[in-house]
């Protein structure tokens, strides 16, 4: 509830990616979109236990993302390892 606008905002980022991607590849530039989880951050101290064990229960890991973790994937995606990877979304 009360996030459409939100869910829009999202769904914009997304297609952005994937059409600037596709223009600007001739140019060999890469465009990816990281979307990332719940992840251990600040913006989760005033979560509370209950609060986290309820985002917990939606994540398929069974446990909120590690800054680190997210920050590998967009390492992996700047290097020359992923120069074939572009116009993609990475729901992390």
């Amino acid at each position: 509830p009360s996030l459409g606008a939100y869910a829009v905002a999202k769904a914009g980022v997304i297609e952005l990616t994937l059409t600037a991607a596709i223009e600007v590849a001739k140019f060999n530039i890469r465009i990816n979109a990281v979307c990332p989880g719940w992840t251990e951050t600040a913006i989760l101290d005033n979560a509370g236990r209950k609060g986290r064990e309820s985002m917990q229960k939606n994540i398929p890991m069974g446990r909120l993302g590690h800054p680190s973790e997210v920050a590998n994937l967009i390492s992996f995606l700047a290097g020359n390892e992923s120069s074939f990877i572009t116009g993609t979304v990475h729901r992390i």
